[in-house]
């Protein structure tokens, strides 16, 4: 009877009803997205997987199962794998999520991926601020952005109402309309450097999309103009501009922005001045290669060869030793992008993704100076433990003489450690030319009390037209001073600073300085395994101990 009253007999697909809603409805797919996580996460998804790649399902759910092992979360994972029965690909040799690692490249050239994570319908709900911090914490934010949306035509090229003069007659500040005028004119404001600076350091005061769509409008802005002479100039200096751009950033933006500028180039740039640019949109990696010929001969132990079961870094003549020491970080120095120089990323654990070789560099400075206290705190003979000693001295020798300063500090660091440097009896053993050197290269090379003069020394060493690699610390450490409290001191007002910019691009040219020459080395395979793979397994806390008890027996003897 209720069937019969309140339930209809007609057949009706309802398969698609909720696709064909959200489709003629997107009002109510954008409230869901606001206030569901799943649908939230579905078009997070939807936005930056490639559209010609699809992740296979085992390897997803091997992803998800390690990534639950990493936080220790052993319950849920032995639950997927109850649900699961597929063959789970998870190396034992991963100590970090490779799921939050994969996220991070993701986004990390992403305009703004905030937008996707809506605050909660609690304001205050404390569970939703933590949520968001940890969220920050693990993917990182996005700097504070100027979205311009007064049109360019509405300012009037060096409008003293939008542009800050010093006493000197110097650009100090400028809203994005004004340094795209004076940037696609030939206003007495405009430098090589100041288009360069402003090319390399967009990301910290606009959005890729911003400064392409303000681009746009000053080439529609240029095909305007009567005077065909001054339209071809102004056509010029706006495409030489975006050239400059792409050149400097088009790497690191997101294809989104990409495919819109090719759209650009194709349907409105005529094509003699829209060809280079198209090349450069496609991104083609230029590969730096080094003339293996011309590199020295490798020395080796003929008792300690690298294909032996006992092969050890120490294994190594201190020559070598320091060749592949500067080979393994050449890989990640070379590599250093300009981008990852700004913000201050490679020291705010929510921007690190953002500087990935200069983040490993500081962990591996770390992580190799505890590996030479714990070698040397592990040899209890007093003389073995001096040779030893004399050993890395020689290795920080033949580093400082080859000029690669950065690894002649991490040697140099783990002597000045509360560990090592309590080691007063063995120090005592060490010959004078040898301690004599430590003085002379603290000096120069490790002296934080005058950080200027070890920038110098570096700076100096460029003159030798040999390669150089310095002391990577110093450097961003000025860098940072520039920029107090990462980017918001490059948007004061709604105005752009210049002059920080400038400071900022001047400080990122100096380190580039150093990357235009190249070491020449072979490299041996099992040491750099060897270098990648080295750490100590005690804490800090643990080898100040265990060197204290060496010293005191040390004295008793």
């Amino acid at each position: 009877m209720i069937r019969e009253n309140y339930f209809s007999r007609v057949v009706v697909d309802r398969s698609q009803w909720m696709a064909q809603l959200l489709s003629s409805r997107p009002d109510i797919k954008e409230f869901r997205e606001r206030v569901l996580p799943v649908d939230r996460a579905i078009e997070f998804g939807r936005l930056y997987l490639p559209d010609d790649r699809l992740l296979d399902q085992n390897n997803l759910l091997s992803l998800i199962s390690q990534h639950l092992r990493t936080l220790g979360l052993v319950e849920s994972q032995s639950s997927l794998h109850g649900e699961w029965d597929g063959p789970f690909v998870i190396p034992a040799s991963f100590n970090r999520s490779q799921l939050t690692f994969l996220v991070q490249r993701g986004i990390q050239h992403a305009e703004r991926f905030w937008n996707l994570t809506m605050p909660g319908t609690m304001p205050d709900d404390p569970n939703q601020k933590q949520l968001l911090e940890e969220i920050s914490r693990v993917i990182g934010g996005a700097p504070i952005m100027i979205d311009d949306v007064i049109p360019l035509n509405t300012e009037k090229p060096e409008d003293s109402n939008n542009l800050t003069i010093d006493e000197e007659g110097r650009l100090t500040h400028a809203t994005l309309n004004q340094l795209i005028w004076i940037c696609t004119t030939n206003s007495k404001y405009k430098s090589d450097d100041l288009i360069t600076a402003v090319c390399l350091t967009y990301s910290s005061f606009t959005k890729a999309t911003v400064m392409f769509s303000k681009l746009r409008e000053r080439y529609r802005l240029a095909m305007n103009e009567c005077d065909p002479e001054t339209r071809r100039e102004q056509v010029k200096l706006t495409l030489n501009f975006l050239t400059t751009w792409m050149n400097q950033s088009g790497k690191q933006m997101d294809r989104v922005v990409l495919s819109a500028i090719r759209s650009f180039l194709e349907n409105e740039v005529p094509k003699q001045f829209s060809a280079e640019l198209l090349k450069m949109n496609e991104s083609n990696e230029i590969v730096d290669t080094v003339d293996d010929t011309k590199a020295p001969k490798v020395e080796l132990d003929p008792h300690h060869m690298p294909w032996t079961s006992d092969f050890v870094l120490t294994s190594l003549p201190p020559v070598e030793f320091a060749r592949q020491l500067t080979i393994w970080t050449s890989k990640y120095f070379f590599n250093i992008k300009r981008s990852e120089f700004l913000d201050g990323s490679w020291e705010d654990i929510r921007l690190m993704h953002r500087s990935p070789n200069i983040v490993k560099l500081n962990q591996k400075m770390d992580e190799f100076s505890q590996w030479i206290q714990y070698t040397l705190i592990s040899i209890s003979d007093l003389n073995e433990r001096a040779a030893c000693m004399t050993y890395f001295i020689k290795v920080a020798k033949k580093l400082y003489k080859i000029q690669n300063y950065f690894n002649c500090l991490w040697i140099l660091s783990a002597f000045q450690s509360n560990s090592i440097f309590k080691l007063k009896s063995t120090f005592k053993m060490i010959d004078r030319r040898k301690s004599a050197f430590l003085t002379t290269a603290n000096h120069n090379i490790f002296t934080f009390d005058n950080v200027n003069t070890c920038i110098q020394f570096c700076d100096d060493a460029l003159k030798s037209e040999k390669p150089v690699i310095p002391v990577l610390p110093f450097y961003l450490g000025k860098l940072t001073s520039f920029m107090k409290g990462h980017t918001n001191m490059i948007v004061v007002k709604d105005k752009i600073n210049i002059t920080m910019s400038m400071k900022i691009f001047k400080e990122i040219q100096g380190i580039e300085a150093f990357q235009k020459r190249k070491y020449c080395f072979y490299p041996i395979d099992q040491a750099q395994e060897l270098i990648e793979n080295c750490y100590s397994p005690e804490s800090q806390e643990e080898l100040e101990a265990h060197s204290r008890e060496l010293e005191a027996s040390s004295n008793i003897k």
